[in-house]
């Protein structure tokens, strides 16, 4: 479909540049934008007479951002971006336009496909993406010449600015076979010049996928998946093999994690994924992040011979009626199974926490007071004498469009939708009878246990020591 058509354009992606420093902590780019570079090695693939730059405008900065920009003077520009970045992205989609009126502006990332229509009223996007950007920015470029679309309306999975109308197309429906997408395009950006996730045992270290998609609908998860169909799509375990050779080989890669959201989604799967890489006898290291309720003694023991030092895993609560309410469908006994399999098998645990919880039954507001959000603090730390956990995160619950969290509290009017003021350490939400003063001196007390564990596991990356103290000054100031 798209071969032997000879197109002469340019076409330039981004991730969204942080325009100023709003807090102390800036959490820093800890590994290339995966999203983005498959869907350059996609357009590479079937169209490689476009002329393709990709760059991690998060990280390099705004400045050189538009020193690029200016460089390239590109055709098609797409933008990438979070919830966090939004107002960043408003703000500069419109002195693009102002700079590069003939150039086709697009919106994209996990934002983009939960506001479409917001990402297009308040930014001067010419389109937005909804969903997967491979196939659907094919044929954008594929309908754009001389700088203008035609056919849009035949284009699925987009929304687009008719006069003063948003109109939406059809939905794409997701890609079944992911080994039919060429890996990412990991020339563009040097990865090594990431500093690998917040812990790390070998250097350099990167992220790659090997599953789309999940199954599950926790209230607090937004998760760009769900919005398409099927919901979860596997790599073959030849597939990921291939790549991590490459990785392995061509980029000197000693650490991988996998950015899926569980590993073990499909038991047997996973088994066979590990078995594969055995096979390979590659000298990488690997994490992963996993369901506690599919953690087995068998697949355990499987992800130490694969060379698994780190398991990361969703334990959200100690409290049963949460873990109900949110629809994490786990219990406390599953959890602490699951860490001594682990723990067993010589492989390092970090949880996943959240405080001050919220759902809702039968249609009324329910959420973690004071009290049972410290009862987590306690099972954490039962968890870490009992040496079931080395590291753990703690997070105050909060509402990212897409989640059901984010529609409960709009519903309750319990938020502000200021983006920009969006952190996991301040509180967002206005909680009855709980003042944000008592919020932070519980997420205070998380931050002291969380650095005392982090000091006694070791594991963590040299190259984020400054994060690491930012982090940490910045809850104990919010504190005060």
């Amino acid at each position: 479909m798209y071969i032997n058509i000879i197109i002469s354009m340019k076409v330039l992606f981004s991730t969204v540049p942080n325009i100023k420093k709003r807090r102390v902590v800036d959490y820093p780019p800890v590994y290339p934008p995966l999203g983005l570079m498959y869907i350059c090695s996609q357009i590479k693939n079937k169209l490689p007479e476009v002329d393709i730059c990709l760059i991690d405008g998060l990280k390099i900065g705004i400045k050189a951002f538009w020193n690029r920009l200016k460089k390239e003077n590109p055709d098609i520009i797409g933008l990438s971006f979070t919830t966090l970045n939004s107002a960043d992205a408003f703000q500069i989609s419109k002195q693009i336009k102002s700079e590069f009126p003939n150039s086709l502006l697009i919106a994209g990332g996990p934002h983009t496909s939960f506001l479409p229509k917001e990402t297009l009223q308040r930014g001067t996007f010419d389109i937005g993406i909804i969903g997967e950007g491979e196939l659907t920015m094919l044929d954008i470029i594929m309908n754009f010449y001389n700088n203008k679309i035609k056919k849009i309306k035949t284009i699925s999975g987009i929304a687009f600015r008719k006069k003063n109308k948003i109109i939406f197309t059809k939905n794409r429906r997701f890609i079944t076979n992911l080994d039919s997408i060429p890996f990412p395009e990991r020339d563009e950006i040097k990865i090594t010049d990431y500093p690998g996730f917040y812990y790390s045992k070998s250097k350099p270290d990167t992220s790659f996928l090997s599953i789309r998609g999940c199954p599950y609908d926790c209230v607090f998860c937004a998760n760009p998946w769900k919005i398409g169909k099927p919901r979860v799509r596997l790599r073959s375990p030849s597939n990921i093999a291939e790549e991590l050779k490459e990785l392995a080989y061509k980029y000197k890669i000693k650490e991988v994690y996998d950015w899926s959201d569980e590993f073990n989604i499909n038991t047997d799967w996973t088994l066979n994924v590990c078995k594969q890489i055995q096979k390979e006898k590659l000298d990488i290291s690997f994490k992963a992040q996993f369901r506690v309720d599919k953690i087995t003694s068998e697949l355990a023991k499987n992800l130490n011979k694969t060379g698994f030092w780190l398991a990361l895993v969703g334990i959200e609560s100690a409290n049963p009626r949460t873990l109900r309410g949110i629809e994490k469908h786990i219990t406390i006994n599953q959890i602490t199974k699951a860490c001594e399999k682990l723990k067993k098998y010589d492989i390092k645990v970090l949880g996943y926490f959240i405080g001050f919880n919220i759902w809702e039954k039968n249609g009324k507001l329910m959420f973690e007071n004071v009290e049972k959000t410290r009862n987590t603090l306690k099972f954490i730390k039962k968890l870490s004498k009992n040496r079931l956990i080395d590291y753990f995160s703690f997070s105050i619950a909060t509402p990212y469009p897409g989640s059901k969290l984010y529609t409960i509290t709009k519903k309750h009017n319990l938020i502000s939708e200021n983006f920009e003021e969006y952190t996991s350490h301040e509180p967002v939400i206005s909680l009855p009878g709980i003042s944000k003063e008592e919020i932070l001196r519980v997420k205070k007390e998380a931050v002291r246990l969380q650095a005392k564990d982090f000091i006694k596991s070791g594991g963590f990356n040299f190259k984020l020591i400054k994060f690491y103290a930012e982090k940490f000054y910045e809850v104990m100031r919010l504190s005060l």
